[in-house]
């Protein structure tokens, strides 16, 4: 049961990964004002780092997906060690910047405790769930984990809205659409 529990959350979190991905290539303008607005990096790699990183989600997010559905279980380390990195720079930023946007989902919400916890569970749960013995599921059980990994990631999408936590910030610059 606790192996399905970690492989739910960890697939949840690369559908997660998979969508940011997607909604950052598709706005990577607005992802390099946010990294403006963090100032944790250089100036001179906003666009080339929003790019890179969009492109990192998807190639992490759907490689985890690929890794559970053919329970290649390697397949799934980008992924947790794409959530490892947002952990680490989720949470330097909340300590030093904790007003500035997290830039998750395209949003402009505030970087907020539930964020870093959220980049730490999947992180884990990836691990747990790579690093189990029998990590070869059944087709059924990888219908119902497909399930509940669908609804981890709706749930941990909208956590920090429901919660109150974060609230909107402008990014400025000229790459922000509102």
């Amino acid at each position: 049961m606790h192996q399905q529990i970690a492989t739910a959350t960890a697939v949840g979190g690369a559908l997660l990964l998979l969508a940011a991905g997607v909604g950052h290539l598709r706005r990577r303008v607005h992802l390099a004002a946010v990294l403006a607005a963090q100032r944790m990096v250089p100036r001179w790699s906003y666009r080339p780092l929003a790019a890179v990183v969009a492109v990192v989600e998807v190639g992490a997010g759907a490689g985890a997906v690929a890794g559970w559905l053919t329970a290649s279980w390697p397949l799934m380390i980008p992924a947790s060690a794409v959530y490892a990195a947002f952990g680490v720079y989720t949470t330097v930023l909340r300590i030093r910047r904790p007003g500035t946007p997290c830039g998750c989902f395209d949003g402009d919400s505030a970087v907020s405790w539930s964020v870093v916890v959220r980049a730490w569970m999947f992180c884990g749960a990836v691990i747990v769930a790579a690093s189990a013995p029998g990590a070869d599921a059944a087709v059924t059980d990888r219908m119902v984990v497909g399930c509940a990994a669908t609804l981890v990631a709706l749930i941990s999408r909208l956590a920090p809205q429901l919660v109150g936590v974060g609230r909107p910030v402008r990014t400025g610059g000229a790459g922000s659409r509102r």
